[in-house]
């Protein structure tokens, strides 16, 4: 999907709908595509969608299995899992996947939208404010270290890594979310909500 792609992944049409709305009135420059499962939408959807909104129960292809897929065939893709179930019970059986976000389908459209700007980092028109989405988890633990003020030296020990390696991680962060020193990354990152 070029530019900002949101896909739906829910087998409940009137539920898909008011996404769609909702979609269409928060982020007006995203195109956004309605999927009844899983299977359809591996089949049907060409380019690669920046966010997947997946309903945990879909018939067919459902739980942590849908996410493995999904993952799989949209590797770069933000996922948040929708559910009526309690997101603690889902959050259990998708610990083999720490990058997928749950979130109840009983929270109000405003907080979706904000777990959605949040997700992508996009600015209140609906364009990417940065690539802060494709961080690697590895990238996100060195973020939080130098939230805490941790030199390069104090995070490779703490990481098991090499200063350099760590180096490393530190550049390639502030290129990913267009930060210019380690305070305004960690400042940068908070408002994104990556931290």
């Amino acid at each position: 999907m070029d530019g900002l792609g949101i896909l739906a992944i829910d087998d409940h049409q009137l539920f898909t709908s008011g996404l769609e709305r909702l979609i269409a009135e928060s982020f007006p420059s995203a195109r956004f595509v309605a999927m009844s499962g899983l299977g359809v939408a591996l089949d049907a959807v060409d380019q690669p969608p920046s966010l997947i909104l997946l309903d945990f129960n879909l018939n067919g292809i459902s739980g942590a299995a849908a996410v493995g897929l999904a993952r799989q065939h949209w590797p770069d893709a933000c996922i948040l899992v929708l559910t009526s179930e309690t997101v603690h019970q889902v959050e259990s059986q998708l610990c083999d996947h720490p990058n997928v976000q749950v979130l109840s389908k009983a929270i109000t459209p405003q907080t979706l939208v904000e777990r959605i700007r949040a997700a992508l980092a996009v600015d209140l028109q609906g364009n990417s404010a940065s690539s802060a989405r494709s961080l690697s988890p590895r990238q996100l633990e060195v973020l939080r270290h130098l939230r805490e003020g941790r030199s390069n030296k104090a995070i490779a020990e703490r990481m098991g890594l090499s200063e350099f390696t760590v180096r490393g991680h530190v550049q390639q962060l502030f290129k990913a979310i267009g930060a210019s020193n380690r305070t305004n990354a960690v400042y940068l990152a908070e408002q994104a909500k990556l931290i």
